[in-house]
């Protein structure tokens, strides 16, 4: 599994959003951003460990969602 398939899951397992959204989401990202190793595989037991230590740390990623989104409001007019 790569890093990229690993961030959307958990995404979209925390925001209810559908993969094919976030995939979009971070497709402009990185073309905006080169870079972050998003294309290295992570073992299958690796995955499954970050994925799991992600759904623990579910309330804090949506928080996190929830601030970024109040960021994007309130510039949305100068961007």
């Amino acid at each position: 599994m790569k890093k990229s398939e690993i961030f959307i899951q958990t995404l979209s397992e925390v925001s209810g959003r559908p993969k094919n959204e976030l995939e979009d989401m971070l497709t402009a990202f990185r073309h905006a951003n080169p870079g972050g190793g998003w294309d290295q595989e992570v073992s299958e037991s690796e995955s499954q460990k970050l994925i799991a230590a992600f759904r623990e740390e579910a309330p804090g990623i949506l928080a996190w969602l929830v601030q970024g989104a109040a960021v994007v409001a309130r510039h949305k007019g100068n961007t």
